[in-house]
């Protein structure tokens, strides 16, 4: 299997994201709702997932074949910055384990998928917006076969 676009390995990362279950739920409606766009959403939920990639070239280097293409993919979700309880993991300890819950489930999909051929993630990075929000940002370089 190869894929037509980057948009369509976009397509198949914003499912597999949000076929997951967050460690941590706070309710039933406590999912990761991914939203393909560089640009924040208002999330009816805790957290908001966005998910973004830049437009694919060829490999560069030792690709192996003219159907190597790489992108890099952002992955982007944003907490609310309020906890009160105790006995509540913190918004940054909730924020690493969702973006290594995330990563896991990631490898998986690069070694399961026909036509994902590697997957190549930076750390993810905290960073707080100013406004009460902490968002967790993660860039994974995604090497697939194009048709």
């Amino acid at each position: 299997m190869s894929f037509a676009s980057t948009a369509a390995v976009l397509d198949s990362l914003k499912a597999r994201i949000e076929a997951l279950t967050p460690p941590e739920q706070f309710g039933a409606d406590d999912a990761f709702r991914v939203t393909c766009s560089p640009e924040a959403q208002q999330s009816s939920g805790y957290r908001a997932t966005l998910v973004y990639c830049n437009a694919g070239r060829r490999k560069p280097g030792a690709s192996r074949t003219c159907t190597d293409w790489q992108t890099t993919v952002t992955i982007d979700t944003g907490y609310n910055a309020v906890r009160t309880e105790a006995a509540e993991q913190t918004v940054l300890q909730m924020a690493v384990t969702d973006a290594e819950a995330i990563l896991d489930d990631l490898y998986t999909w690069a070694a399961t998928t026909d036509g994902i051929l590697s997957i190549e993630p930076d750390e993810g990075i905290p960073q707080p917006d100013g406004s009460g929000e902490l968002h967790m940002v993660r860039q994974i370089r995604v090497v697939y076969q194009r048709t």
